[in-house]
This record gives C-alpha cells, structure tokens and sequence, in this order.
C-alpha cells in the first residue's frame, strides 16, 4: 500500500486462470485506488487475456461499468489496451483517441450513462452494436447510447445555426429523454453548439416537446379526405408531420383546416 503497487495475494497465473474476471478488476483497481502494476501481475494478465472469453457477458459488463465511474478510468483504460483487453470491452480504440477518451472520462462527472457513450464514441458503428449486444446491455441502455450518439453526429456535422424546426426534427430523431445526455456530451467534448441549448429551453417553454406528433389520427384524415387505408393516409400524416417540424404545435381544428386546403377537400 505505501508503495501503491497492485499485486495478487497468490500467484497471478493462478489467481487469474481461477477468475479471469480479476484481470478487469485489476484494471479498475488501478484507476480507483491509483496504483501501479507489479511485472509479475502484468504479464499473467497479458499471457491470460484471452481466458476472458469464458467469463459471462453479464460480469464483463458489470465490472467494466464499474471501472468506468471511477475517478480516473483511463489509467484503467490504458492498462487494458496495453494487455489487449479493449477486444473484450469496447473493441479497439486508435491510439491516438486514447488520450482525448481519457481527458473526457477524467472531466466529465460521475455518470455512468455519459461515460458509455464517450467510450462507445471512439468505437465504428458496426463494431459498437456487436460490443453492445455482446456486453448484453439492456435493449433500452443500447438505445441511449446509439441515439445519442446519432444526435451526436448530426450536431457535429450542422453547418450553421439552429432554428426552432431543426431541434425539433434533433428531437424527433434522438428522443426527448435523451436531450440532457447529449446536452453532457457536447459539453464534455467542449462542442460549440450552436444555439441549440438555449433554442431548446426556449422551446421547451412553449410547447410540449416530448410529443411531436400530430393531433390528428390516421382514423382521422380518412374521415376527413373520405379515403381508404393505404398510401395516400401515410402521405397526409408526413405532410402534418412536417407541419408540426416547421410551425411548432397546433390545434386539432388548425390541422383539419391545413389539410383540406392542402388536398382542395370540401
């Protein structure tokens, strides 16, 4: 303890092979408890990492989330890459991204569901769904993370401004519930954003923007333009949808008026 120095009470070759477990828990030990790695327990881990495989994606997951809301988790994180522990976590991050993940972690406060999404960040589509299922995080978990990250993206790529239309179409797209986790990203990612905090306070003031759909029902425009079920109902629906993007909310009688003169209907 006085020299910070992490080892095993047993052997690590044994210690390891008994619970291959024990080799992430080695890794949240050093960021939680900032210690150092006795040679002896770094090359077991590094000869032993691929007895990873047998442990549950359940236990993976727990622990690595475990790592991840310590005060430091890149000294965590590092140790990890070092021994080729990313395959069984969060797939390969570049080593150039190391660094840049770790700055995040270590600014960002102690939220587990901010911290998936920076680490997830690093990571290509295709290999974060198969990390996400393969952890076996919940459907609702994975749905967080990949909508955020989408809202992400399309903040990332915006070329100017944001206008009242555009955030809700942001919201249409990520979810209102995970408005606040994307908001803790781009600032952790210190991301300039445009306006796009103070539009959606603004306008979560005026209007109720966890429901953007329409007021009027697909029952309701075949009524209306005394149609059948098909296309045409589908179409009506987008054209109130982009109603409601562009114009903000509005009543159910605005909604019938709008569409008979947008289909010249008596």
């Amino acid at each position: 303890l006085e020299q910070r120095l992490l080892r095993t009470p047993i052997e690590p070759e044994v210690s390891f092979q008994d619970d291959p477990l024990r080799i992430l828990r080695a890794a949240r030990f050093i960021a939680r408890y900032d210690l150092s790695v006795q040679p002896e327990l770094f090359a077991a881990a590094e000869s032993l990492i691929d007895r990873m495989r047998i442990v549950s994606a359940e236990r993976v997951r727990d622990e690595f989330d475990k790592l991840l809301v310590t005060h430091k988790p890149s000294d965590g994180l590092e140790f990890l890459r070092k021994i080729g522990g990313w395959a069984y976590v969060a797939d390969t991050i570049p080593v150039e991204s190391l660094d840049q993940l770790g700055a995040e972690l270590d600014r960002s406060r102690v939220q587990l569901d901010l911290r998936r999404v920076l680490v997830f960040s690093h990571c290509s589509s295709k290999s974060r769904a198969v990390q996400l299922e393969s952890l076996r995080y919940s459907s609702t978990e994975a749905r967080s993370i990949r909508l955020t990250l989408a809202g992400l993206d399309l903040v990332s790529h915006g070329g100017q401004d944001f206008q009242a239309s555009t955030v809700r179409r942001l919201i249409d797209r990520v979810g209102y519930r995970s408005m606040p986790l994307l908001f803790d990203v781009i600032e952790v990612r210190d991301m300039f954003d445009r306006g796009l905090r103070r539009l959606y306070a603004e306008l979560n003031e005026t209007e109720d923007l966890s429901d953007l759909a329409p007021e009027l029902t697909g029952d309701d425009i075949m009524d209306i333009l005394g149609i059948e079920a098909g296309p045409e109902v589908g179409a009506a629906l987008g054209v109130l949808q982009e109603r409601r993007f562009e114009e903000g909310p509005a009543s159910r009688e605005d909604e019938v008026a709008y569409l008979l003169q947008k289909y010249k209907r008596r």
